[in-house]
């Protein structure tokens, strides 16, 4: 029996740094997106694909591309394949979220836990395209237990994007993320980390046998699908699953940030270790705005109660879970249905532990160097000077509708260094607790 585990502060600070780590992975596919929208005014976020996938999953059979009254596409799954009967034991689950939003603690929880076949962020070979109805594709295959081979979806690739051929070479994107794709039969040598194990393992692109075996995995040792994205914002667009006519019983976990500390990361991230130019950060507002504007969107579906998204959605801030991941896992565990017992509680553990060696400090953005504390959770973006005070009112002007309802509270730029000024409402109520 493993024992309560409690959190401490020393707990936190690692979560927060193997956070702060894995979540640097996907920024060189997340930057170029981000650069690539520098001087346009295309709302693609919002946008209505021109092309229509062809909708020849078996599972998908009969999916409709007919758009409302309002010009949005709104797919129906009318009918499943005979040989994919519907099964109310088996469950998905997407983690629905934005880069730096500290989402990899929730992605752990999937991820640690044995029963659950989790897949960390397949949709990266769309890189910065649109193309909800191919993504909608991608997460259904997965669902029933097909694996998100990235060749199959190459056509809808940017191939001028370093992440199309990481991804084609790869097979599956980003596999290394996921603990059991570095651990035999995927990989077999013993030095290989839990994760981050791509140097040590050869890929599941590289061996059909493992896309297979994956597929194995999910049809007849575990019950459930688990993905955490990036790269699917709308939750309205996600409605097929969420419809009761789905036949897996499918939730979501809708992670939000404050929309300062995630531009102050990515711009630490693009100034400091990837020496951009700091004329290139308008396409990174422009980009916060667009996401800062669906999150808005979502937050009013939520809390409409009466609609399926709000019964199957559990949301919640960065800032509260990293307050106290334990609370709020054990919170999204029974949303979930799951058992958070203590086999899985030890795992938990396991993934926010203290690690055993030193890391390199030149690589201190992203490792164990750094206290954190509530005060870095809230109001790190106001120690320092990344965030300029015009970038900071663009910010709180851009994100408004999305703070309030979120409980962020906006400051003047020359308060931002007296942190007795909150900047997140800690008190009131947010989300699922």
């Amino acid at each position: 029996m493993i024992p309560k585990i409690h959190c401490p502060r020393s707990t936190i600070t690692n979560f927060l740094v193997i956070s702060l780590f894995l979540n640097f992975v996907s920024f060189y596919v997340y930057r170029e997106t981000l650069l690539q929208v520098n001087g346009q005014h295309n709302h693609q976020a919002r946008s209505v694909p021109t092309a229509v996938v062809e909708m020849d999953s078996p599972t998908f059979k009969g999916m409709s591309n007919s758009k409302d009254s309002q010009g949005k596409i709104n797919p129906k799954i009318i009918e499943t394949d005979e040989a994919q009967p519907q099964n109310s034991k088996r469950k998905a689950y997407l983690l629905v979220t934005m880069y730096r939003s500290g989402s990899t603690l929730t992605g752990e929880m999937f991820n640690r836990n044995p029963d659950f076949l989790y897949y960390f962020e397949p949709l990266a070979i769309f890189g910065n395209n649109n193309a909800p109805l191919q993504k909608i594709k991608m997460l259904n295959d997965t669902f029933h237990c097909h694996a998100p081979n990235a060749e199959n979806f190459k056509k809808y690739a940017n191939p001028k994007e370093s992440t199309t051929k990481n991804c084609l070479n790869e097979g599956v994107c980003m596999y290394q993320l996921s603990t059991r794709f570095c651990k035999p039969p995927f990989c077999w040598n013993p030095e290989a980390p839990a994760t981050q194990c791509k140097k040590q393992c050869s890929p599941p692109g590289s061996d059909r046998a493992k896309l297979d075996h994956m597929e194995r995995i999910c049809k007849e040792e575990v019950d459930t699908v688990a993905i955490k994205t990036i790269r699917f914002l709308d939750l309205k667009r996600l409605h097929p699953f969420y419809a009761d006519s789905y036949p897996i019983d499918f939730k979501a976990v809708f992670l939000v940030r404050d929309p300062r500390s995630m531009y102050h990361s990515r711009k630490k991230i693009h100034l400091e270790l990837l020496h951009g130019k700091a004329n290139e950060m308008g396409g990174f507002m422009k980009m916060l705005e667009q996401e800062c504007d669906l999150v808005a969107q979502n937050l009013e579906l939520l809390s409409n109660t009466r609609t399926l998204e709000s019964r199957k959605t559990f949301s919640l801030r960065y800032e509260d879970i990293a307050r106290d991941p334990i609370k709020y896992s054990k919170a999204i565990y029974n949303f979930l249905g799951e058992e958070f017992n203590d086999e899985v509680s030890g795992f938990l553990h396991d993934a926010i532990a203290p690690p055993k060696n030193k890391l390199d400090k030149s690589k201190a953005t992203y490792t164990t160097s750094r206290a954190i504390n509530e005060t870095t959770i809230l109001n790190g973006w106001r120690l320092d000077k990344m965030v300029n005070p015009s970038e900071l009112n663009q910010i709180q002007e851009k994100c408004a509708k999305m703070m309030k309802l979120a409980g962020y509270l906006p400051i003047k730029p020359d308060q931002k260094r007296d942190l007795t000024i909150e900047s997140v409402d800690i008190k009131s109520k947010y989300g699922n607790l």
